[in-house]
């Protein structure tokens, strides 16, 4: 490989990856995420192939490869070098409180409305919130990241934690129970006529 060969990886690949194709004089590509199955796609990874690409290297993100044997029909017919490392599932999001969805061992997306109360009923319950990590790259390239980057959070081991992740939904679908429109809603007939019979006197 010449050193200005590139090599696809996912826009989340650890540091120690990056490093890693870097001091062998390679060229780190981030390619984006499936919004579903938080792992690359044939789609992503042919949006980054270029003249030179000359490997993909998908490594597990929170426990999650995904359908990796797909990207060989990306590779294969262009002979770029296609490697995995370790062993990881494929996930999908899967309900597990009203407004919140789970993946893999680690990954939680909430409803954009319950996610700030949501975070605050964790931390009441004591369990500890994270962001997903930065990505690399231009936001604008990577359409997936930007649309969970504020709803997705790292809460390690929420399968043995379902009782808490339910409490805390139901906790912030409660401070959003009160509905602050009907403040702005024009007032009946008989409350038009008290203002007005007010107004008067």
């Amino acid at each position: 490989m010449g050193t200005t060969d590139e090599v696809i990886v996912p826009v989340l690949a650890p540091a120690d990856v990056l490093a890693g194709i870097a001091w062998q004089g390679l060229e780190p590509v981030f390619a984006d995420l499936d919004l579903e199955t938080m792992s690359l796609t044939p789609r992503t990874v042919e949006d980054q192939v270029t003249v030179h690409t000359r490997g993909v290297y998908v490594t597990p993100l929170f426990g999650v490869v995904g359908n990796w044997e797909a990207l060989r029909t990306v590779t294969e017919p262009r002979g770029i070098q296609l490697q995995v490392e370790g062993t990881g599932g494929v996930g999908r999001w899967e309900r597990i409180a009203p407004g919140v969805r789970g993946m893999a061992s680690s990954l939680i997306e909430v409803d954009p409305q319950l996610i700030h109360g949501f975070e605050e009923a964790l931390a009441d319950l004591g369990l500890e919130a994270k962001r997903i990590p930065e990505w690399r790259g231009r936001k604008r390239d990577f359409p997936g990241m930007s649309r969970i980057e504020s709803q997705v959070l790292l809460v390690d081991g929420w399968r043995e934690m379902l009782g808490e992740i339910q409490c805390a939904a139901s906790m912030s679908a409660r401070q959003l129970s009160f509905d602050f429109g009907e403040l702005r809603r024009p007032p009946a007939r008989a409350d038009r006529a008290r203002l007005q019979t007010r107004r008067a006197v």
